[in-house]
């Protein structure tokens, strides 16, 4: 297993090293920021008052869509992206993604009725196949699931009232472990991280050389 260098010697790099970049905050975003920077040839240093990944990024619905929803707004860039991306993450990383089955209730004079909302998922099954063909076996085809399944009367159980139920595949991604690989993958490519390290204040000395207080 892949594990980041000791604390002590990442911390001595911290207080004396050279570094191009500066990112605070040790989610998603200054994960991903820290990992490219250093595949760039930068010198990052990372530093998060919490642990990695503490907030959003551990916390979000850890959905990795395809965008289905862009379909039906036809915003057809952001779901051939969406659709991209997905196929990217399942295909980069199947240790930390996998499908998701996810369930489309027909509710009478609230929702689309049953064969256009088919019809609109047809087409998504479609389009990811297009898009990533190596995925086709783990997505299976949008379906309509019989009212007396496990999932509809669990469905019904909780007071939901449809007159139809679909099935259809989406991604799920663990987000923590995202976090994490990206993490290890910048130091490994000569980043600087620290968690549980609290920038308390940030000062320009002369030009553009600045120094921190953690």
């Amino acid at each position: 297993m892949r594990q980041i260098a000791e604390r002590k010697p990442r911390i001595l790099e911290a207080e004396t090293g050279v570094f191009d970049i500066a990112i605070l905050g040790g989610g998603i975003h200054g994960a991903c920021a820290s990992r490219d920077a250093a595949l760039r040839g930068y010198r990052v240093v990372l530093f998060d008052a919490k642990d990695y990944a503490f907030g959003t990024s551990s916390r979000s619905s850890k959905l990795l869509h395809g965008g289905v929803r862009y379909l039906e707004q036809l915003e057809f860039d952001l779901l051939f992206t969406s659709l991209h991306e997905r196929a990217r993450v399942l295909n980069q990383a199947p240790h930390l993604a996998r499908p998701l089955p996810k369930f489309f209730p027909i509710l009478p004079g609230m929702t689309r009725p049953a064969w256009q909302v088919r019809i609109g998922l047809a087409v998504y099954d479609g389009l990811a196949r297009i898009f990533a063909p190596e995925n086709a076996g783990r997505f299976p085809v949008s379906r309509r699931i019989k009212n007396a399944t496990p999932e509809s009367e669990k469905l019904r159980a909780m007071g939901l009232k449809f007159s139809s139920l679909i099935q259809y595949y989406d991604g799920q991604v663990d987000d923590t472990r995202v976090v994490i690989e990206n993490i290890v993958d910048a130091n490994e490519l000569g980043a600087v991280t620290l968690n549980y390290a609290k920038v308390d204040r940030c000062q320009r000395t002369s030009g553009d050389i600045a120094r921190w207080c953690v």
